[in-house]
């Protein structure tokens, strides 16, 4: 079952790349089950692995716990740690269950995101506005070199880290259709 299809002009389906801002904010997801929110709870606990198994085979992750439902794909155990995540809240709704969520990065991530972000631009702009400037005998040369790379490093990262994230996303929605009886609205 394929929830989501990326095409490009030819009708040929390929595998996109989270863009950094959607990762960051989270792709806006709203599903919707005829089970009460206890039921899809109690089913999605059930049938996600709980924890991290070591040597795992290809599986969705996380649980429910009150009244949020927290999901992510494991596919090895090299993956890359800040993987994009299913979380959201389980709603009653006339006797069906509504899911709000969103598909972005672990809150984990963007805190460091938000701290990294400060320190490098706190730095940079010592670097370029403060009146003593570099320090006598500084190297420009190294300096050229480290805040490229202080740039670079985390967008290749991230490019590398959700190369799959529409595949995951995709799991997970069929894990929760078969489960949970969810389906986007």
């Amino acid at each position: 079952m394929e929830f989501l299809s990326v095409a490009n002009s030819a009708g040929c389906r390929h595998q996109a790349v989270m863009r950094i801002g959607e990762y960051l904010v989270g792709r806006k997801l709203e599903l919707r089950s005829p089970l009460s929110p206890d039921e899809v709870s109690k089913r999605i606990n059930a049938a996600a692995s709980l924890i991290y198994r070591p040597f795992g085979l290809c599986e969705v992750i996380g649980g429910s716990y009150f009244g949020f439902v927290r999901l992510g794909f494991f596919t090895s155990d090299l993956q890359y740690n800040a993987s994009p995540v299913l979380f959201g809240r389980l709603q009653e709704r006339l006797g069906s269950t509504e899911i709000r969520a969103r598909f972005g990065a672990p809150i984990w991530v963007k805190v460091i995101f938000g701290i990294w972000s400060f320190v490098f631009f706190l730095a940079l702009w010592v670097l370029l506005f403060s009146p003593a400037g570099l320090a006598p005998g500084a190297d420009w040369r190294a300096l050229s070199i480290i805040v490229p790379l202080l740039i670079i490093l985390p967008v290749a990262m991230h490019l590398i880290g959700t190369r799959n994230s529409e595949s995951e996303l995709e799991r997970i929605l069929e894990f929760l259709s078969d489960y949970a009886e969810a389906r986007p609205v």
